[in-house]
Order: C-alpha cells, then structure tokens, then sequence
C-alpha cells in the first residue's frame, strides 16, 4: 500500500540529495505529520520507564550513603571506650589525653525505676544514662523521631529511645516519677522482694523518642529500652552512677593498633575496658545495607531493559510506518542519509523530551527514598536530585534512543527492505491454525503477529513480556524474603526462647535455673550459652562457648558441630573475611594462652550476645567449647572467678505460642540486680533491614507494566491506523461493526497473553537467580518461593486490562469509513 503524500510545494524543484537542509526544512514536516503520534508515545514510554529506572537506582544510592551521612550529622565518636566496673572520671580524663584524641565525651548508667503507687514498676525495666559533659546531646547525638530533644539545662525532662516506647508504651508529654538507688542498695539481696525507699527522686516529662546513632542499623539482639536525663539532672544524681561508657573522637590518620596500646598503658592495673569501634559499626551497617540496595539496583537495571525495549518498540513503529511511503519521499527529494538523519534528530527531540519527563517522575518519586532503617533519620529528608544518576541515565538513553533510530531508518528506508515489504509470505504452522479459528478472532490474531510496517506485532508483545517478567521477578523476591522473615531457622534462630542473664553480662545460678526449667512441662530441650570474644588471626571475633553435647545445637551450613575444645565453627561471613574453610587451622588469642583450632563447620549463628559490644549474627562470629572462650571465667564485675554459669540459656518450647510469657514469669525470680529477659527471636541487621523492602519491588514492577499498558494502547491505536485498509476490505465483504470491535479485543488479548505465556517463566527465572544471590550475600540456605498464586492472578487481571486498553483502539476501528479507505487506496 501506498499513501498519497501532497505535491512538491508550489515555484519549487524537488529537493535532491545535496540539498539536506531545504529538505529537513519542507519534506521534514509532511513525514512528521504522519509519525508524531508514535513519537509522542515513545516520550512518554521514556518518562515512565527511565523516571523508574532513574528513581530505583538513585534510591540505592541514597539508601546506602544514609548511614554515613548519618553518623557525620550527629557528630559520631570514632570508638567507645566501656569501663567493667564504677563510672571513673579519673580514668576517662586519663584517656582523654591520650595521642591522637580529639575530643571526648561520656555517658554513665543509673540505677531508676518508675515510682507507681509509691514502689517501683520492675516490670519497666530499662538503662538509664545521664552525662556531665554533654554525650548524646553534642556527640553522638540522639536524634528524636517524635517531639523533640531534651533541655540539657533543665531537670524535669528526659526522651526515651523508640525501642522503650514501644514496649513499655512511653508517650510524649508523659510524666513519670524517677526514682534512682545507689549500686550498694540496688544489689542488696532483698531489694527486689522489698526495695527501700529511693535515696532520691524527680517527676519529669518524655518530651522526646527517638533512636541513639548505634541503632540505627541494629540487630534486633541489641535492642535495649533505654531512658536519657538532661546534664542537669545527671549532676543531682551524681552520687549513684554506675558503669560509664566514653566515646573518643580520633584525628584523622590515628593508627587504632598505636591507639589500643597506649590505651592499655593509660588505664590503673587490674581496670577492663572493652572497645567498640564505630568505623567497624559502620562497616556492618553498611553490609547490612547493601543486599537492600542491590535489589534496588537490579530491579532499577531490569526497569532500564524494559523502558529501552518499549521505547525502542515504539520508536522503530513510527520509523516502520514510512516504508511504505518511500516512492513518495523519493519523489520529494529523500534519500537514505537524509531520513537517518532526520529520523535521528526527531529520536533526539522525543528523547529528550522524555528523559526531561523522566527526570522530572524521579524527583516526584525521591521523597520515598531513602527506605529502610535509615529512613527514619535522614539528615536530608525530602526532594533528592542525584545529578551522577541523572546525568549518565539520561545520556545513555538518548545516546542509544538516536543510534537505534537511525539504525531503523537507515535499514527500513532501504531498496531492499522496500522490496522485502512486498513479497508475499508462505502460510506457516501459526498461520494455519489461525485460520481454525471465528473470523472476528482470527482476524485479530492476525493483527497480533503480523509483520506490516507501523504494526504493534512481536514487538509489542516482547513489551508484555518483559512487564511480565519483572511483575514475576518481584513476586518471587517478595514472597521469598517474607518466608525468610517468617522461617527463624533460616537466619540461626532455631530455638523458641533465649534468657539472657544482665544483658549478657551476669552469670546463671546453674541448679537453681536447671530447677526452674525441668518444672516446665513446656520446656523441651535447653542449652546454656557463654557470651565473649577474641582475636582470631588478628581479627575481633564475637565469640559463643556452647557445650559440644548441647541439645540445641547451632544450625549448620556446611561441615559438623565442634566435638572438643580444639575446634572452631564459624560463621560464613567470618570465614570468608579469614580467607579459611573446613579443615583450615587458625590461632584463637584473648584467652590464657593462644590456642590452635580446626575450623569443622561453617553455621548461622544466632543474633545474640552481651548489649553495647559486638555480637554473634547470621555469618559474623564463631562457636568454641565453653572452656576455652576467652573472658569466661569473669564475673559482672570484671573479677575472675572459676565455675561461672552461662550467661544465657536457649530453649525449645513444646508450644511457642502460649509457653513464652511462662517461660518468661518462671525465670523472672532468677534475676538479679542487672535483670533478666527472656527474648522471642531476635533478627540480625541484614533482615531488619531487608524487611524494610517492603512492597517496593512490587510498586517498581507495576510502573513498568503500567507504562507497557501505556505502550499497548499506543500500539493498538497504531495498528488501527496501520490496517484501516484490511478492515475496510472486511466491511466490504460482510464484517460487522461487532466483529471489528471483536478483532481488535482478540488482538489485545492474544498480545498481552502471548507475553505473560512468555515472560512468566523467565521473570521466575529471573527472580530465582536475584534471590539466589540476595540470599548468599545473607549467608542463609533458603529456596526462592514459586509465585504460583500471583501468576494466575497476573493472567487474569491481564487480560482485563487488555480488554480495557482496547477499547478506545476498538472504537476507532468501529469508525473507519469503508467507502472512503477503499477510494483512496
């Protein structure tokens, strides 16, 4: 077929090849005429996928850099210092002065409980800390999440961290009676069956809750209700500390080695001090971000591939459809450079145009970044504009938008082509079955895989494919990490319970916590855990000391438990970073003497261990036998003493659901002046984190496939135009308006079931393999999960929107004037 395209204009020569200009000039306008609306569609296909794909990964970057941006804004210590024992300010003055310290700022413990009916609420159990110099006010910043932070000059206020909000159900401008004991009172035998009367007290306000810098990316097992009074209070309660913390700002440069041993030559004798490095806090938080921002990435990657194939589709429609005007432009002057070029030129417009809507969609979007747990304290909340991001995208895709329209129309406005168009094709297999089906259907099918120029054919569908394949992609992420979240096993936590003894630091009474669980009918297994840390080939390593007969033994990745105390399991993360694996030999130092140990399995350790120091989780840590775990034989106050308990017991109930507020009644007594918890399961950084996920992949995926409907309904209309001269010839013969509406519904079904048939399987594909790598950044064994559910679910609603996307193309074609179509063709 071929168009009529009006005469040359009037007093003019046609123009010829050596005249560009005049020609972009005057046959420039009459092509556009006829492509603009392709043009238009493939601008908005651009702004929709580039502005998700600009978006997504913007958001990754943002997510990631919000720790550190983070822990600059709340001017962060570079390491804490804790003392074992009395707060000393002597001590700290000591450390204080010590090279390459910059500035220093402390914080203590107090011993307080809530005043309810003139007694002591025990059941608010929480650390309270004040400052004389300013810690948590002006370095390492509390950072209120609601209201707003306290009066450092005012008594009668205080903010508590979210963690205590929400289990003891503090609230802003809630006022409470704070009563506080001294360290002799509190640990007396009798305090808690009769506590004395408190040495001194003061009604204050929770004006503030929020979160302290070190939980922000947190293991759940270092989750503490926690309570800060102002300076000014901390100097009526002076008299009561207990143990102090002091976090030291170091210059730039410091070597931590030189740093560590001037420590160790600052302190008196006999003082233990344990240290927690925040670079080594933000490392990890950093890994417990990045499996967040890789699926970002990806699926911001995958988003990429999906907007070039539908704006490439959509462009090479537009291009098609001059092919079968070539005698007219060659009438007019055209030649091969001359329409690349002109095809590149408008690619770059259209392009542009909507890398500009792209661009514009993500910014609209980058309030919802950053997600996670670093969401709640960005420093620089709201409009994000990531110039890296946008600059590069929004190049590339012009860049490759213009190269592959002139690649289009350089090949489809050749001889070749032209003469290709024209030849008339054997019937295949398809063809042929086809041909079995109603005429209104196959008509449509025939629509739907057709090669004319202009037609939305494979093309279209490979658009539905690839919307499938990232619909299904995100379900089968989504629903695998939720049955991750749901499955404790998988991350380490194979038990029910774990009760800890004094936040992990104080030692159980072994035949009176051997009495209270064997009377437990709903106890039915329990193992006793040590909680340290040493050195291994000169790195810390957070340590558990479990009996190599224990009953719970640790969930095992590769290799066996440890049978003697010259083994080691470790966790994957930890092995990968020593460099070793089963069978390795490695030296294990902290404790009386070096010792040499076989590494006999890889595990997931459990996330649990002493609050305020670095813990077993998921891959970090190892496990030894009890006896050679350095700083086992020391007590709460740092003394060493021979044939201490564990500082925690793990526990498997016959029935978790009810068992748990037992367990947790039956081993309160058992505490001592430090408390006693009993946790459910306690989820390591890296999943609190990936939890924060959420539905986003989702939301992603349905952008991309609301943008693919966008280019459907696009295609249709196009084909409506592209085949006017067939519908025609079929109204001549008979076709009803009926049967024309029908054609074009079949078409848009046959389209989009064609690419869910095909992109299901591959967006499974897909999603097992970003999983597969999600899950093995982890450390944790757990199979992807079959979106089965969401893919039927997705079928049908498909097909809906199909049906819903045709209707304005069917309309169209209902209107197409046979008399008029056939006059002119």
């Amino acid at each position: 077929m071929v168009e009529v395209w009006p005469a040359p204009w009037p007093g003019r020569r046609a123009v010829d090849d050596n005249r560009p200009v005049r020609f972009l000039r005057h046959v420039g306008p009459l092509w556009l005429r006829r492509v603009w609306r392709g043009y238009v569609g493939t601008t908005i296909t651009i702004a929709l996928c580039l502005g998700v794909t600009l978006f997504a990964l913007a958001g990754a970057r943002r997510t990631q850099s919000g720790v550190t941006r983070f822990f600059a804004d709340v001017n962060t210590s570079s390491v804490l210092v804790t003392s074992v024992g009395p707060f000393d300010e002597t001590v700290d003055a000591l450390i204080a002065r010590l090279p390459g310290v910059l500035a220093s700022s402390s914080h203590f413990g107090l011993n307080t409980y809530v005043m309810v009916d003139g007694r002591p609420d025990f059941d608010i159990a929480y650390e309270t800390h004040g400052t004389f110099d300013g810690q948590y006010f002006v370095q390492d910043r509390f950072t209120p999440t609601a209201g707003r932070m306290a009066d450092p000059t005012k008594q009668d206020e205080v903010v508590v961290n979210e963690f205590a909000a929400d289990r003891f159900g503090f609230h802003i401008g809630q006022r409470i009676d704070l009563a506080v004991w001294g360290v002799d009172e509190f640990s007396a035998p009798g305090f808690f069956a009769d506590p004395p009367a408190p040495p001194d007290q003061r009604e204050v306000a929770v004006v503030g809750i929020g979160v302290f810098p070190e939980e922000v990316v947190q293991d759940d097992a270092d989750r503490t209700a926690r309570l800060l009074i102002t300076p000014a209070l901390s100097e009526r309660f002076r008299p009561y500390t207990t143990f102090g913390q002091q976090g030291l700002v170091l210059a730039p440069g410091t070597d931590t080695s030189d740093f560590v041993r001037d420590l160790n030559s600052a302190v008196p004798p006999g003082a233990a001090v344990e240290l927690r490095f925040t670079a080594d806090d933000m490392a990890s938080a950093l890994t417990a971000l990045r499996p967040l921002t890789l699926v970002l990435s990806g699926f911001g990657a995958v988003a990429a591939l999906g907007g070039l194939v539908l704006s490439g589709q959509a462009a090479s429609r537009s291009l098609r459809r001059t092919r079968a005007n070539v005698d007219a432009m060659r009438s007019l002057g055209a030649g091969r450079m001359q329409m690349a070029v002109l095809s590149g030129v408008v690619a770059a417009v259209s392009a542009g145009l909507g890398a500009l809507g792209a661009v514009l969609v993500a910014i609209t979007l980058s309030p919802l970044m950053p997600i996670g747990p670093v969401r709640q304290v960005e420093p620089e909340r709201g409009i994000d504009v990531d110039l890296t991001v946008f600059g590069l995208g929004t190049a590339l895709v012009v860049a490759i938008t213009v190269g592959w329209a002139v690649f289009v129309a350089s090949r489809e406005l050749s001889p070749a082509a032209h003469r290709t168009a024209s030849l008339e094709r054997r019937p295949g297999p398809v063809s042929r079955v086809i041909a079995l089906l109603p005429t209104s259907v196959a008509t449509g099918a025939r629509f739907a895989v057709n090669r004319r120029p202009g037609s939305p054919a494979r093309a279209t569908i490979i658009g539905g494919a690839i919307a499938a394949v990232m619909l299904i992609a995100a379900s089968t992420f989504a629903g695998s990490l939720d049955r991750l979240v749901e499955r404790p096993a998988a991350f380490g936590w194979n038990f029910d319970a774990a009760v800890v003894l004094g936040n992990g630091y104080d030692n159980f009474d072994v035949p009176a916590l051997s009495k209270v669980l064997s009377a437990d009918p709903n106890v039915a297994a329990w193992a006793g855990v040590y909680f340290g840390a040493g050195t291994v080939e000169g790195v810390d390593v957070p340590l558990l000391g479990m009996d190599p007969e224990a009953s719970i033994p640790p969930v095992l990745l590769a290799g066996r438990f440890v049978r003697d105390d010259r083994e080691i399991v470790l966790g994957r993360a930890t092995a990968t970073s020593l460099g070793v694996g089963l069978g390795d030999e490695l030296v294990l130092e902290g404790g009386d003497a070096p010792r040499r140990l076989e590494v006999v399995g890889v595990a997931a350790l459990p996330t649990i261990g002493k609050t305020h120091t670095q813990s077993t989780s998921l891959g970090r840590g190892g496990i030894v036998a009890p006896s050679i775990l350095p700083g086992v034989n020391l007590d709460i106050f740092g003394e060493r003493q021979e044939g201490l308990g564990p500082h925690a017991v793990f526990v498997d109930l016959s029935d978790a659901g009810s068992g748990l507020d037992t367990l947790r009644a039956e081993t309160f007594p058992l505490g001592r002046f430090a408390g006693i918890d009993t946790l459910g399961v306690q989820r390591p950084a890296e999943i609190v984190s990936a939890d924060g996920i959420g539905r986003l992949p989702e939301l992603l995926a349905l952008l991309l496939a609301v943008a693919a409907a966008g280019s459907l309904v696009v295609a249709l209309t196009a084909s409506v135009r592209v085949h006017r001269r067939d519908l025609a010839v079929l109204g001549s013969l008979g076709f009803t308006r009926r049967q024309t509406v029908e054609a074009v519904l079949s078409q848009a079904s046959i389209i989009v079931a064609t690419g869910l048939v095909v992109g299901q399987p591959m967006g499974y594909l897909l999603g097992r393999s970003m999983w597969a790598s999600f899950a093995d950044r982890l450390g944790v064994s757990s199979a992807p999960l079959a979106p089965t559910r969401s893919a039927v679910l997705m079928f049908v609603v498909g097909l809906v929107l199909a049906i819903g996307a045709a209707v304005r193309p069917a309309r169209l074609a209902r209107r197409v004037d046979v008399a008029a179509v056939l006059r002119t063709t």
